[in-house]
């Protein structure tokens, strides 16, 4: 009778642990992030004169997210694509989102970037895409 009992108890341990292990979270509420605020940035060799407009947008939903032609503080030919603000626009997390990156002189698209982005409950992660983009 002791041999059964040790044989269900830890069968019903391991159980317990199989169980809580493979428990997917259904949401980010009991998460505790870090006050870490992200951002990604690429480089940009352009040997175009004037302004570069870098416009940024959602595939999936169709929309543009940010458009700018500021380089990053204290840097030249650096631009910012995407930002933990910018999350809202990945739907499911641990799940790829695709991010169309155009190139702009005026109103005139001189190169398309595609990039690959993914989310947890509190940042955000690069999945694909190029950190150096030449203007060609």
């Amino acid at each position: 009778m002791k041999f059964n009992f040790n044989i269900i108890a830890v069968l019903a341990v391991i159980g317990i642990i199989v169980i809580s292990c493979t428990k997917k979270p259904s949401n980010c509420a009991d998460t505790i992030c870090t006050q870490e605020f992200r951002s990604y940035s690429i480089d940009v060799n352009n040997n175009l004169s004037g302004d570069l407009t870098i416009q940024v947008m959602d595939v999936k939903e169709g929309v543009i997210i940010h458009k700018t032609s500021s380089v990053d503080l204290n840097t030249k030919n650096t631009y910012t694509i995407f930002t933990d603000a910018d999350m809202k626009h990945i739907n499911e997390l641990n799940t790829d989102e695709q991010f169309k990156v155009e190139f702009l002189k005026g109103s005139t698209v001189l190169q398309t970037e595609i990039y690959n982005f993914k989310k947890d409950c509190c940042h955000f992660t690069k999945t694909s895409g190029a950190d150096e983009v030449t203007i060609l």
